[in-house]
């Protein structure tokens, strides 16, 4: 699918230029963005289980980090130290937490600032 998709943005691209061929590239791209969008947010959907393990994982986490007396001084965690705890990239996490709460992890922690 994807192929297809690039090849027929080369096709275009590479034949006869008119009045349509910017639309029809700007089309093609437009369906590229959209399929990649979609396998994107699709990870967050067939991982459940995994997910499962991490958001538990990560409220472990999060309760130990709360619960030590030393948290004034080492202030809110980041997204790259709770990740590399949880042996997710910074990108993966950001990306599950706003899939579950609609918000980026910047977004939540503003919000309780």
């Amino acid at each position: 699918m994807i192929t297809d998709l690039l090849n027929n943005i080369e096709r275009e691209y590479r034949s006869n230029i008119d009045q349509f061929s910017q639309d029809v590239i700007i089309a093609q791209l437009e369906l590229l963005f959209t399929y990649a969008d979609r396998f994107y947010h699709r990870q967050f959907i067939t991982r459940k289980i995994a997910n499962h393990r991490i958001l538990h994982r990560l409220e472990e986490l999060l309760n130990e980090y709360f619960a030590d007396e030393g948290l004034v001084e080492k202030g809110l965690p980041t997204v790259s130290y709770i990740s590399g705890r949880l042996n997710v990239s910074p990108n993966y996490l950001s990306g599950l937490f706003k899939a579950k709460t609609s918000l980026s992890p910047q977004d939540f922690r503003r919000a309780f600032n």
